[in-house]
């Protein structure tokens, strides 16, 4: 929907769970089927976010030889399980996208660190330049070896 956005992760079931009801070998299957979406407010996580995604699992009840079959309780137990399974895979998708994050977040670190550590350095270098009453004052300044002097007179 238009100018929807969304600050959380959210899985919605896609379709109606799916059952594979064997009563020969007195199991039912539970299909499931969900989307993952992530946040979307482009104006905060522009170039950078988790990405949605849609997820399948499965889950199985398989009744005991010494217990009575009964199809609902299969049923149930199987949609719990597939329940499970699906959150389980989303967790193990989030995670992975997560520690791509987390590295990205300690390269950031690193260089905001680094970054600090210059500018105090160059910030030092200016001061030597300014103040005559600092212990490194430089009296005599040798000329540049590079750059280009652009003409920036009114005319």
């Amino acid at each position: 929907m238009k100018g929807f956005t969304r600050n959380n992760i959210k899985l919605t079931y896609t379709s109606v769970p799916e059952f594979y009801i064997n009563e020969k070998k007195r199991t039912v299957v539970c299909k499931l089927h969900a989307n993952v979406a992530t946040p979307t407010d482009e104006t905060y996580y522009r170039g950078i976010s988790l990405r949605s995604f849609s997820v399948n699992a499965i889950g199985r009840a398989k009744c005991s030889k010494d217990d009575e079959f009964d199809v609902e309780r299969g049923k149930r137990i199987a949609l719990g399980r597939a329940k499970s399974n699906i959150y389980t895979e989303a967790i193990h998708n989030i995670t992975k996208q997560a520690e791509k994050l987390k590295y990205l977040h300690t390269i950031c670190a690193d260089f905001v660190n680094k970054a600090y550590k210059t500018v105090a350095v160059h910030d030092e270098y200016v001061d030597t330049l300014t103040f005559p009453a600092h212990p490194d004052y430089k009296k005599t300044v040798l000329p540049l070896k590079s750059g280009k002097i652009i003409d920036n007179s009114k005319k």
